[in-house]
């Protein structure tokens, strides 16, 4: 490694990235959970990896559902967004201030409260699977800068591509590697007992929560991501569908912005709930989005993610403390904001300190 010191991954699955990982099935690629890559991330922007996973950008823009009316709109976009040009400044105000974390984005939107309710809402709802009204303005600022300022895109061959690439700056990586014990000189899997200076528990709440004493379990929300085919062709297929109220939050062809998630001839649909719901009730909401029948439509496969991301209350701040005891620390985006960057921003900080703390010792 650049830093000098041996690092070794264990990691529980097969492959690397986490959630950030894609299935391919038939011809069909299934990201685990509907999920895009930032370009303008900070953290993504230093890996440099993007410039070799074949990304490409979605459309910009959106299409909001809202019963029988449907409209695209993109972030901030002064002419085509609903809203007066006092509440666009002020939406602009909110994203160049400093946000509060004492108050919500509920609260804050007071400000500009029809581009919040025709807009924003629908949109966010999707990208933190709760209610936007209760998210912490300071982590709802970051988040909507990164949309304004960055345009989302995919790796050809799905999310997982990127995870796979990042992971080539590893040279040790142990796969199928179920840690079982943490300590401060080192940790128990189920095959073997390794000696360490540092410990980074870099994996989901509820596994950081069973493998460190005393470690707060932070709240987390979880979703479910619909996968269905048909031979269909759709109007709008190529903008990601929000809905104002309902079971579905939001929608994709995903074919139709990557051709190469689906055979030729094929599309493939995700859509994403965030409360249980029945597929009888899932169809009839695509029905009723996409304005066409759904009866024929082929669930491929569905993916129930119970820990999907950390929800950021008022009163949370954005940055937990990392560092445990001893030579033990933490890393996840539930360290930080629920983003890529916040997960990727997480690891560099933990790594940043443990440098610091060798260096300081030498």
């Amino acid at each position: 490694m650049q830093s000098g010191l041996d690092v070794l991954v264990l990691e529980s699955s097969d492959r690397p990235g986490g959630r950030v990982k894609s299935d391919k099935i038939d011809g069909f690629t299934f990201d685990y959970g509907f999920q895009v890559i930032n370009p303008k991330y900070p953290e993504v922007v230093a890996s440099g990896v993007l410039k070799d996973c074949d990304f490409h950008s979605l459309p910009a823009g959106f299409r909001v559902v809202d019963g029988n009316r449907s409209q695209k709109l993109i972030i901030v976009n002064a002419i085509n967004s609903p809203g007066s040009v006092k509440q666009k400044l002020a939406l602009l105000g909110f994203l160049g201030s400093k946000a509060s974390n004492t108050l919500s984005l509920g609260e804050v939107s007071a400000q500009f409260p029809t581009l919040f309710a025709e807009v924003l809402e629908p949109f966010l709802r999707g990208v933190f699977l709760t209610e936007p009204k209760d998210v912490a303005s300071d982590v709802a600022q970051k988040i909507l800068r990164s949309f304004v300022f960055g345009r989302p895109g995919l790796p050809r061959g799905g999310v997982g591509v990127f995870s796979a690439e990042l992971a080539k700056f590893i040279p040790a990586i142990r796969y199928e590697s179920v840690v079982q014990q943490v300590s401060a000189r080192g940790v128990i899997t189920d095959a073997d007992k390794l000696e360490a200076d540092f410990v980074v528990v870099a994996t989901d709440p509820t596994t950081a929560h069973q493998l460190i004493d005393g470690r707060l379990m932070p709240e987390v929300l979880p979703s479910a991501t619909w996968y269905h085919t048909s031979e269909d062709k759709l109007s709008n297929s190529h903008l990601l569908a929000a809905q104002k109220s309902g079971v579905i939050v939001n929608s994709v062809v995903l074919s139709s912005v990557m051709p190469s998630y689906a055979p030729a001839g094929r599309m493939l649909v995700a859509s994403t709930t965030i409360s249980p719901t029945s597929e009888s009730d899932v169809r009839r909401e695509l029905a009723h989005m996409w304005k066409t029948s759904t009866h024929d439509w082929e669930l491929l496969a569905k993916y129930e993610i119970k820990q999907s991301l950390p929800f950021h209350r008022v009163g949370k701040p954005i940055y937990s403390e990392q560092h445990v005891e001893g030579g033990i620390y933490i890393a996840g985006d539930h360290c930080s904001y629920p983003s890529q960057q916040g997960a990727m921003e997480s690891g560099r900080l933990a790594a940043e300190e443990i440098i610091r703390r060798v260096r300081s010792t030498r």
